[in-house]
């Protein structure tokens, strides 16, 4: 067989010319536009570092913003701060390595003093989870670059005073949402106590919001509330909590759930607590509760209960840890098929590339179901790096690769899944339009490595499988067009999404059916599906 997988171990074989020839690389990676990819710890340490002095060098050239006089959504007067612009705090506590949930954060914050985003900041680093945490103070100077925040896995953001470029910073925000990086955002950024809270830019633009903003005229709600109805009890961003006091303010909105997200919990007032979105590349949740405690905030939440870990479960969250909700709202997985022998591998990339071979493989959903994310396992034929993958789906006839069904182009992260001898990387690629695959139905998927930008690296991607005595096989062709070409085998994959077999009516699959799942049938209502 001409595209047989056993004859791409000769490809896998040359992966130590490539580890050779890119190994200086990440011993300092560059800060360009871009998700720049670490196989070192050591090598994110020094992205990290790197990213705070330029930030900082680029601060101390802009003029500090004077809010003089003005009071903060909390009621707090504005007090300047002589300091630096951004600095690391680090957890001598963090586990694990590259292949384990080990989470560097980056915080955005719009305070006035250091000691209330080192509140929060201290506090985030009690779970060994999070490796990391990095405060950009915001509100003083300059709203940080892309290239500054890309090596993050997750963005916290919250606001007390109004933002230093509301419009820039939302931006940002939504960017990183595009490249496949978490982002988690706080009060009072979707209910404005005082003009200037809320995010701008493209993420206002998208309504990337999970609750929707509403403006400084509305209701802010206040006064005592805690931890309601817990709407997915199942879901990672609820993992050990029990209780949640918002304190004597207990700041709360009165926004509406987007129709494309999901209801986790609610206050025991019934505004939205936690709330999470599976239809964004990056992974996005919103806390609907003022991050910093009654430590530094006598009427903000209590820390004798579990706002800590709130926040923390929605960073490891929203930062892709391996086996942390493999997809946003998704549950479990629809399909696995994941991390066969790993004694081969085969070239899948557009034909833009000089290795343009389309590799595919076969699934099928006994109950049906939507998915919403394709996670693939593999190696790289040149430097890794984060890229546009083509995720198509295709009809099955006769065995083999039909009729193409469904297109969407999603943004790939690459994680170093740390297995000794292999180079392998696990990607995530969050579909923007879910595939709705039928009860039964036979399918073929094939995600294909893309190089879009002008002037960017070429990509070559390399599927990792092997030749699986009883597997139902798998599929390659020269092109985008011609015949497939069919090989005993099975690729390393999963597919994520929500399964339509549970409950009549749970129309966002969070195991009821409430006023939730009835927004979203209104929002659909008169939308032809023919």
């Amino acid at each position: 067989m001409r595209y047989a997988m056993k004859m791409m171990l000769v490809i896998v074989a040359m992966g130590s010319l490539v580890n050779s020839a890119s190994a200086q690389l990440f011993e300092q990676p560059p800060l360009g536009d871009a998700v720049p990819v670490f196989d070192s710890r050591e090598a994110k340490v020094a992205w990290i570092n790197n990213a705070v002095a330029e930030y900082n060098a680029m601060a101390a050239k802009a003029p500090r913003v004077n809010r003089a006089g003005e009071v903060s959504a909390t009621g707090e007067a504005w007090q300047p701060h002589e300091g630096p612009a951004a600095w690391t705090v680090w957890n001598p506590n963090a586990r694990g390595v590259l292949d384990i949930c080990r989470v560097d954060v980056a915080v955005l914050g719009a305070e006035s003093q250091p000691a209330v985003v080192d509140d929060v900041s201290f506090k985030l680093l009690s779970d060994f989870r999070i490796a990391s945490v990095t405060f950009f103070f915001d509100p003083l100077t300059v709203t940080p670059t892309f290239s500054q925040t890309a090596g993050f896995d997750a963005t916290l953001t919250w606001s007390n005073f109004p933002f230093a470029d509301e419009v820039a910073l939302g931006n940002l925000l939504s960017k990183l949402t595009r490249f496949g990086r978490g982002v988690v955002v706080a009060m009072f950024t979707m209910q404005e106590a005082i003009p200037g809270l809320r995010l701008g830019g493209a993420f206002a633009a998208n309504q990337e919001y999970c609750i929707t903003p509403v403006a400084a005229t509305a209701i802010q709600f206040t006064g005592f509330a805690g931890l309601g109805t817990v709407h997915v009890p199942g879901s990672p961003l609820m993992e050990g909590v029990t209780t949640f006091d918002g304190g004597s303010g207990a700041w709360r909105s009165s926004g509406a759930l987007h129709p494309n997200a999901t209801r986790i919990a609610s206050w025991s007032t019934g505004e939205i607590l936690v709330a999470t979105r599976f239809d964004l590349q990056g992974r996005r949740v919103d806390l609907g509760f003022y991050p910093p405690s009654n430590d530094v905030n006598a009427s903000s939440w209590d820390t004798s209960t579990d706002g800590v870990q709130l926040m923390t479960n929605a960073l490891v969250y929203a930062g892709n840890c391996p086996n942390v909700g493999e997809a946003p709202g998704c549950g479990p997985a629809l399909f696995s098929q994941t991390d066969p022998a790993l004694n081969s591998s085969a070239t899948s990339n557009t034909p833009i590339n000089t290795s343009p071979q389309q590799s595919a493989d076969d699934f099928t959903l006994p109950n049906g179901g939507s998915v919403h994310a394709v996670t693939i396992w593999g190696h790289y034929g040149n430097v890794p790096q984060a890229q546009h993958f083509v995720v198509n789906f295709f009809d099955d006839v006769g065995g083999l690769p039909g009729n193409l069904i469904h297109t969407t182009v999603a943004v790939g992260v690459p994680e170093y899944t740390g297995l000794p001898n292999t180079r392998e990387y696990r990607v995530v690629l969050r579909l923007p339009v879910s595939f709705m695959a039928a009860p039964g139905v036979k399918y073929w998927v094939s995600p294909l490595a893309d190089t879009p930008e002008t002037g960017a690296a070429e990509v070559i991607w390399l599927w990792v499988g092997d030749e699986l005595p009883g597997s139902n096989g798998v599929a390659f062709r020269g092109g985008s067009t011609g015949p497939w070409d069919f090989s005993v085998g099975a690729f390393a994959f999963e597919l994520c999404g929500f399964c339509n077999c549970g409950c009549p009516g749970d129309n966002d699959f969070d195991g009821d059916v409430d006023l939730d799942d009835l927004q979203l049938l209104l929002f659909a209502f008169g939308v032809s599906c023919r």
